[in-house]
């Protein structure tokens, strides 16, 4: 069985496929792998060295008496691409594996797109908003912290943002701001993730009145690859 990458999952890269075989009586001799692209239309199949679209299996290394593994040319990988891994053991005493299983995983390269709409660089909050003010002068209460986030591959995983005065280095840390160091804060997220939906956290932050923040968001896809907002600095704003 595959153990790496985990099947049926996500990952931004990999140098070596993983897995074990039971041959526990006689030790593991030998070990095929057979690495397609399902999603293809016809599949291909990577012989060691290129694509074909033949049905192949390249050998893979045997690391001990159960375990086994296959270094990953470059070559080999395509960003957005999905993949299927069937192994093949031999073992000592000459028997062949035949009940064969392929594990599916997906490459995904490309960092999720996320921007924040509440709060904006430059901008300044706060406020009841009560009449007469309206317009550019009306008050803007920050009640919420929000933006939106997509990511068609992996899709979104996990949301964080950071947040301190821009004149002291103390960071918010869910309730105050306390912590000298950076410290990011995570969003509630729907367990069930959309492409492309808002984000929001309803969040007491004890903001102080004149007083300039510096925020930043970043965000997670389930490859683990991450993308900031904005992508370098922060939002600065006034409250």
């Amino acid at each position: 069985s595959v153990t790496v990458p985990s099947p049926n999952g996500f990952t931004n890269n990999f140098s070596e496929i993983q897995g074990t075989a039971a041959a526990d009586l006689s030790g593991l001799l030998r070990m095929e792998v057979k690495i397609a692209t399902p999603a293809a239309a016809p599949a291909w199949y990577w012989t060691g060295s290129s694509w074909t679209s033949v049905a192949f299996y390249t050998t893979a290394t045997v690391t001990s008496g159960t375990a086994w593994s296959y270094t990953v040319p470059p070559a080999m990988l395509a960003p957005n691409q999905t993949y299927s891994v069937t192994p093949r053991a031999y073992d000592v005493s000459g028997n062949t594996q035949t009940a064969l299983t392929a594990a599916v995983f997906t490459v995904d390269s490309l960092a999720e797109a996320g921007v924040s709409s509440i709060p904006l660089t430059s901008d300044y909050y706060g406020g009841a908003g009560a009449a007469p003010f309206t317009g550019s002068y009306a008050p803007k209460p920050i009640s919420i912290i929000a933006g939106s986030a997509q990511d068609s591959i992996s899709g979104v995983h996990r949301i964080e943002f950071e947040l301190r005065p821009s004149t002291a280095a103390l960071y918010f840390d869910g309730s105050l701001f306390s912590l000298t160091g950076s410290s990011w804060n995570g969003f509630n997220l729907p367990v069930t993730w959309a492409p492309s939906a808002p984000f929001v956290n309803n969040l007491a932050i004890p903001l102080q009145s004149g007083q300039h923040y510096l925020y930043r968001v970043r965000f997670f896809d389930r490859a683990l690859n991450i993308s900031t907002d904005p992508a370098s600095g922060s939002i600065d704003f006034l409250y």
